[in-house]
């Protein structure tokens, strides 16, 4: 699969999820929303390309979903809430990136009962002591 591919396959997946959400509340679509995603990620090369694929994916789906921090202009200062947006969207995007890197070495073959507890548990674990 071409690099090109991936990308949109990821924009895919984040309008996917976007419009699943309350506002358009297409809600069918959050079961189907993270199957572009997945198919771009197993193609990756590396974990880097991975991050990359995620990163888009996640930047596409938050900069839809909080796009009401925008409309908080009236209230605030306009450049701080574009920052603020920008910087929101930016850091929130990271969760799919990561997510992406984690699905990398383990492949999407792996059912999702060993999955689970390798991802989310350990994670905690680090986290809270």
């Amino acid at each position: 699969m071409k690099p090109y591919q991936r990308y949109a396959l990821a924009i895919v997946s984040g309008i996917l999820l976007a419009v699943s959400h309350p506002g358009l509340s297409f809600f069918p679509l959050a079961w189907i929303g993270l199957v572009p995603l997945l198919i771009a990620v197993k193609s990756a090369s590396n974990s880097k390309s991975a991050f990359c694929i995620g990163y888009t994916a996640g930047l596409t789906f938050f900069s839809i979903l909080l796009y009401w921090i925008v409309l908080l202009y009236p209230y605030a200062n306009i450049f701080l809430t574009a920052l603020g947006y920008v910087a929101l969207v930016a850091y929130v995007a990271l969760y799919f990136a990561i997510f992406a890197v984690f699905v990398v070495p383990i492949g999407v073959i792996v059912p999702i009962r060993v999955i689970v507890p390798i991802r989310v548990i350990v994670p905690i674990g680090v986290i809270v002591p």
